[in-house]
């Protein structure tokens, strides 16, 4: 006779094979929500670490090749409503999670004074008219996307649906570990003896193995009637068990386009290291945080008197990300100066100083005499 626990799934609401696993099943679609998403430490790191650094980025409007100062009201506080660092960040955490989100503009005598940002999830698109939370939406509408897929849609294109079952997989692989350390072995576990058992007496056993595991982990089990366990299933004590859950976790830092160091997260292309602080954030900015940076500068330019290419534009710098160490700063500003090519007024900027002014005056030269050569120092 063999009696087995209650899959590791079931124990999860989640639709389960003999091992708990069934990764494409209607009800493991349903579960991939952004919030079991977040669940994932992986995940909720890389729209962190993106969406960080996007808010903290220098905002600026520009003409050309001239900086506005001061900017428009609408540069320095797109959403009146929330400060501009909170309107950054939810713009780049709906472009990570979802690659597209709609902007709701407001506007007074054909101007646009403010923009309100709408997940993509919470807006119905129907018959030209657009819903959120079931009130038409009057003001103009407009879809900014991050990627812009061929044939795929909003919704099936966003990463949430598109790492859908790389999500389910890693959100498995965590419940299982919760399950394996909280019951002090492999979830599930397969119980068989060679006695003759009535149902009655194998339900017995199966009921006693679960309340044993279940209210006392640590306590040994006595099952009576011959009947012997064994787990079946990943044993998380070796080293070996995990590595298909990172292999999980860096297909996840890929999907974000996030290097996996990071995040903490082993990379499979093997020890990928950077010389310099500086270096790594150059790969991350290069890679990562400029095109969120460029895709919601354009999108809110597109709100500035004028054309949006031509005339004023709205910039993200995320550049302060590559800032090197000081030591090598401040060498790199010494050679600058002895060559001639930076002043000191703009050092000091650059530096975050306060200005001084006659900084860049260039001295007299002092007469010497002639008894001692006559030069000028």
């Amino acid at each position: 006779m063999t009696t087995a626990g209650p899959p590791l799934a079931a124990r999860h609401t989640f639709s389960a094979g003999i091992l708990g696993h069934d990764l494409t099943s209607a009800a493991w679609l349903i579960n991939v929500s952004e919030q079991t998403a977040l669940g994932l430490d992986v995940v909720q790191d890389c729209v962190q670490v993106i969406a960080d650094a996007v808010a903290g980025a220098d905002v600026g409007q520009w003409n050309g090749t001239e900086r506005i100062d001061p900017p428009s009201g609408f540069t320095l506080r797109p959403d009146p409503d929330v400060t501009r660092r909170d309107f950054l960040w939810n713009f780049t955490a709906n472009l990570a999670l979802y690659r597209a989100v709609y902007l709701e503009e407001a506007t007074v005598g054909g101007q646009t004074v403010g923009v309100r940002l709408h997940a993509i999830p919470t807006v119905l698109h129907t018959g030209g008219d657009y819903y959120v939370a079931g009130a038409r939406i009057t003001n103009r509408m407009r879809l900014v996307k991050l990627s812009v897929w061929p044939t795929v849609d909003i919704d099936t294109g966003s990463t949430i649906s598109l790492a859908r079952e790389v999500f389910a997989g890693a959100m498995a692989a965590n419940a299982y570990a919760s399950d394996f350390w909280q019951q002090g072995g492999a979830p599930v576990t397969i119980i068989s003896t060679e006695a003759e058992l009535t149902d009655p007496q194998a339900t017995a056993i199966s009921d006693r193995w679960v309340l044993q595991r279940t209210t006392s982990p640590g306590k040994p089990a006595v099952l009576g009637q011959g009947a012997k366990a064994a787990s079946f299933g990943a044993d998380l004590g070796t080293e070996g068990s995990n590595v298909a859950a990172d292999k999980l976790r860096a297909s996840i830092a890929r999907y974000f386009k996030m290097p996996p160091g990071i995040v903490n997260v082993p990379s499979e292309a093997g020890p990928l290291t950077y010389s310099t602080v500086e270096q790594e954030g150059i790969h991350l900015v290069r890679y990562t945080i400029q095109p969120y940076c460029d895709v919601i500068g354009e999108a809110l330019s597109a709100y500035l008197p004028g054309d949006y290419l031509l005339g004023d534009r709205i910039v993200l710098d995320p550049s302060r990300l590559t800032m090197a160490d000081q030591l090598t700063r401040y060498t790199a500003w010494e050679s600058a100066l002895r060559a001639g090519w930076a002043l000191k007024s703009e050092i000091r900027e650059r530096e975050g100083w306060a200005p001084e002014s006659g900084i860049d005056d260039v001295a007299e030269p002092v007469a010497v005499p002639a008894a001692f050569g006559g030069a000028n120092v």
